[in-house]
């Protein structure tokens, strides 16, 4: 009877899958380009491109309606369309429009005179109201006051009213004429020329992460964004498709909606959120699970769901296996089995420095079925090093008794992409029926190992997990490292090895904590 060799784990996640850079007729649509605000203009011109007035009122002008009927009157005047009044205005944001740009934001100040300034209550038929002014605050925060010279008694009746309206014309006095859109300002964007058929389309040929793809937001109310997923040059950007309804003629299809930076958690990132109004948080997370990303902010949670691909759309970007690789040179030459690699279409690498949210091709190098190992080596415009490797590869077989202990990806589905620890020792230096090319260990290994690296406790690679014993209790099988030497001894242009180890004098958790950045799961179809 020959030994099982370690079954491959079939995935039930999206294979990810690289395209490079995508091009269609408008050029690159990975690049993103920043499109600038409106310059301040001058503000006669500015208000022709307005239509909507809130009023922002602080408690000292609530007190007093003679005030507030004279900026009404005043308002009107000036020719804007829509005066809203509210104590917060970002309450009613969602009643400005489609535009928020077509909104000026609008602010009084005064002074009390001496005897009004010792009560904070205007003395009717004793006081003055004088340093009378009002400002503007336009979408992209561009502002402009205007002062009266003019000094208000404060009678009664409509003798208060009247004289603030007056010092309001004072301090401006032009109508804004009919609304113009050519005068409106326009709000900074960043822009792609990616769009949800041609995102449909780059998706159904390649995935770049599993976390790719279209996601809806499911609120019933307010903003329900229909949202990107996208990888552009190593980072995730959310970009938007449509959904919004608050100022949405100022989101355009492809536009950057949020950018994503990883956290030390997989799959959890910190985000800078455009919000609708294009103002900017700095201090949201989402967070990515299987179908789903929900975005974590001072507001609350919002969840999306993935609505493509689908499934069945997705079906030939589903990887059929996985199992485990280990890095031997930091331009990207990584070692797994062959059973792994063998009749492969695609090979994925995920797990580079640490991100399992990314993958990266990979393509054979050489193989050797008789001894079952495969070196194959990362081929994506993406990538740059693996970094110093820390281990050597030892030369020699190492005697039984020996400690060792196992790095690998183990059961994924029910385990996850937290890299997993076996040990135990050598039991044997010869494998099943005495076969000298590989050693017994006792460490207990699960499908998903196939091809992981075994360590003896200085931190030197031994040999390479490939097999398990079916029916007998932590009876596992490696490869002896000298084997894979003669490999890459006959690697063309052949890589640069390790020849000092770094880790020798450390602790198994240290140990660890260096080597897991090295070993990566391995996903083909």
């Amino acid at each position: 009877m020959k030994p099982l060799l370690l079954t491959l784990i079939v995935s039930i996640t999206f294979l990810l899958n690289i395209s490079g850079q995508a091009y269609n007729s408008k050029g690159n649509c990975n690049e993103i380009r920043f499109l600038p605000k409106s310059s301040k203009p001058d503000f006669a011109n500015y208000i022709k491109g307005v239509k909507n007035v809130v009023i922002t009122w602080d408690a000292k002008v609530l007190r007093y309606l003679p005030i507030q009927n004279a900026l009404y009157s005043y308002l009107k005047k000036l020719g804007f369309e829509n005066i809203i009044a509210k104590k917060d205005w970002t309450d009613y944001i969602d009643l400005l429009g489609n535009n928020l740009c077509e909104t000026v934001y609008v602010n009084i100040d005064f002074e009390y005179a001496e005897t009004t300034n010792q009560s904070n209550t205007i003395h009717y038929d004793e006081d003055y109201i004088d340093n009378i002014s009002i400002s503007f605050l336009s979408c992209n925060g561009d502002f402009w006051s205007y002062s009266s010279n003019q000094k208000v008694n404060a009678r009664r009746g409509d003798n208060l009213e009247i004289g603030i309206y007056n010092a309001f014309v004072d301090a401006y006095n032009r109508t804004k004429g009919d609304f113009n859109s050519y005068y409106t300002l326009k709000q900074d964007a960043y822009q792609t020329c990616w769009t949800e058929s041609i995102l449909k389309a780059s998706y159904l040929k390649n995935l770049n992460s599993e976390i790719e793809g279209i996601y809806e937001a499911t609120s019933k109310i307010g903003n329900r964004y229909r949202l990107a997923a996208k990888l552009i040059d190593d980072k995730i950007y959310l970009l938007y498709l449509g959904g919004a309804g608050v100022n949405k003629d100022n989101w355009k299809e492809g536009e950057i909606k949020a950018e994503l930076e990883p956290t030390s958690t997989s799959f959890l990132y910190k985000a800078k959120w455009y919000n609708a109004d294009k103002s900017v948080d700095d201090d949201d997370y989402i967070s990515f699970e299987s179908g789903l990303f929900t975005l974590l902010s001072q507001d609350g949670k919002d969840t999306y769901i993935k609505m493509f691909p689908s499934f069945k759309d997705s079906k030939n970007n589903i990887a059929s296996a996985s199992g485990t690789g280990f890095a031997i040179s930091s331009k990207g030459y990584i070692v797994t089995n062959y059973h792994v690699t063998q009749s492969s279409n695609k090979i994925k690498i995920r797990g580079i420095n640490g991100d399992f949210s990314k993958s990266y091709n990979a393509r054979v190098v050489l193989e050797d079925k008789n001894n079952d190992l495969s070196i194959i080596k990362i081929e994506d415009s993406r990538f740059n090093s693996l970094g110093e490797i820390p281990f050597t590869i030892a030369n020699r077989a190492s005697d039984v008794g020996t400690s060792i202990f196992v790095l690998g990806y183990p059961l994924l589905n029910a385990m996850g992409d937290e890299i997993k620890l076996t040990n135990g020792i050598i039991s044997s230096k010869s494998g099943y029926k005495g076969d000298v090319t590989t050693y017994q260990i006792s460490a207990p290994i699960q499908p998903g190992n196939s091809g992981g690296p075994l360590f003896d406790n200085k931190g030197n690679l031994i040999g390479i997990v490939n097999a398990k014993l079916k029916g007998a209790e932590n009876a596992s099988y490696a490869i002896k490292s000298l084997y894979l030497l003669n490999l890459i001894d006959i690697i063309p242009n052949l890589p640069n090895l390790q020849t000092q180890n770094f880790i020798s004098d450390k602790n198994l958790v240290e140990q660890v904590k260096i080597l897991k950045k090295f070993i990566y799961i391995i996903e083909v179809n």
